[in-house]
């Protein structure tokens, strides 16, 4: 079982953390109206969790179109304001990903069981 989780717009560029797949999450979400689940550290309406494991990050473009990249950024660091990540966001083929098809972002995420040591096989 897997969880997809948007990251993106105003909450990520303000403070989110950089994140790749095998990094731990613990994250707040708010699902909208369609039923999609958003991570949310601000002061959104939280209505579930999740802590687990990251095992894939896609970028989506405005179309809804989706590239696997290798790693988010910090939101820092994709709007230019960190001295030591450019922000670059790439795909598993190596192709920089063009910031225009990088509307969002979506994780997947494996949540951990209560009580086991580590993501579930």
């Amino acid at each position: 079982m897997t969880v997809e989780v948007v990251i993106g717009g105003w909450e990520h560029d303000c403070c989110g953390s950089a994140l790749q797949p095998g990094d731990q999450v613990d994250w707040q979400l708010h699902t909208d109206e369609a039923g999609v689940r958003h991570e949310t550290h601000h002061d959104q309406q939280v209505d579930d969790a999740v802590t687990g494991w990251v095992e894939q990050l896609f970028a989506v473009a405005p179309d809804g179109s989706r590239v696997a990249i290798t790693r988010l950024p910090s939101g820092r660091a994709l709007r230019g304001f960190d001295d030591h990540e450019d922000g670059t966001v790439t795909g598993w083929d190596g192709a920089v990903v063009p910031e225009d098809r990088c509307h969002l972002f979506v994780a997947v995420v494996r949540p951990r069981i209560k009580g086991s040591p580590g993501p579930l096989s």
